[in-house]
């Protein structure tokens, strides 16, 4: 019976040994898993850092232009209103200007609407006061809710965000109460 005490002696030391490197390739593989989570966290942090930034540099690249857009409307606007009479050596060269810009203002809307750039609709509207901005106001009877009645700059956003909210002129319900009588 001594030879089974003794057989059964380094088998516990080999189990010692044994729960010896378990646990400390656990440790190391439990590091590992956390240093794989680490990076594969990194890695998806660059890269919507990245993606926000690039979404920055072209959203300030677009609001920059939009003055543009408004100034090629001003300046059609302003063919349009120029009264020029039929005959006349300047009417031709007014026409000429005018279809210049309105194919100038095309091609500039079409490439801002391929990057994402819509106008907002405003008139008829309710106001948004996330997407208009009102600059005048006007009570009216016909008014039920506060609506967009007229346009003073157009407003656009980017892929669904406000880029410029539009300026507008709204008409609201007017008040049925009696004007407040001067206290004497």
């Amino acid at each position: 019976m001594e030879l089974d005490a003794v057989a059964e002696a380094p088998g516990d030391a080999d189990d010692g040994f044994m729960s010896a490197s378990d646990a400390k390739l656990a440790e190391a593989n439990e590091r590992y898993v956390r240093l794989a989570a680490d990076f594969d966290n990194y890695r998806k942090r660059s890269q919507r850092e990245s993606q926000e930034l690039a979404a920055g540099a072209g959203e300030a690249l677009v609001k920059d232009l939009l003055p543009v857009l408004d100034n090629l409307e001003r300046a059609l606007a302003a063919c349009a209103e120029a009264k020029v009479e039929d005959g006349s050596p300047h009417a031709a060269a007014v026409e000429s200007v005018a279809k210049g810009v309105e194919l100038t203002m095309r091609q500039f809307q079409a490439v801002l609407a391929k990057q994402g750039v819509e106008r907002i609709q405003a008139v008829g509207k309710p106001f948004d006061p996330h997407r208009h901005e009102a600059l005048l106001q006007e009570e009216r009877e016909d008014a039920t809710v506060e609506t967009v009645t007229g346009e003073l700059e157009a407003g656009y956003v980017l892929r669904g965000r406000v880029l410029r909210p539009a300026k507008v002129r709204v008409a609201r319900p007017s008040s049925a109460r009696p004007p407040a009588k001067a206290s004497s």
